[in-house]
């Protein structure tokens, strides 16, 4: 392993068992997350989920999840446990061109880093 990478290992959840290796060690947080396939959209006053990673400009909402990192050790790994699967709303504020913004809200609140 190259100095200043190590690799992960994720236990339950959709990702149980994977190793991401070569990950920078200034990347190694609390928490990671991982966006899922999972979205919505909004047509014609209707909710539709979707799948697929590719959104639209009618996305209402999408999901990630998440990994928290555990004081345990498997042959070297840093190991991440499952921890929750979050719903990421739509920021919720107006571009100057009147249409609302594409970002991703931060969790817990109704706009985006630039909305806020």
């Amino acid at each position: 392993m190259s100095k200043g990478k190590t690799s992960l290992y994720l236990e339950g959840g959709p990702m149980d068992k994977e190793v991401l290796e070569d990950i920078d060690t200034r990347h190694v947080q609390e928490k990671i997350s991982f966006p899922t396939s999972t979205w919505g959209r909004k047509v014609d006053g209707n909710v539709q989920i979707m799948d697929g990673r590719k959104k639209d400009k009618f996305w209402l909402f999408t999901a990630q999840d998440v990994y928290k990192k555990t004081p345990q050790r498997k042959d070297g790994l840093i190991v991440y446990s499952f921890y929750e699967t979050q719903t990421v709303e739509r920021c919720s504020a107006l571009t100057k061109a009147g249409s609302q913004c594409m970002k991703a809200a931060r969790i817990g609140q109704e706009t985006c880093e630039t909305h806020q």
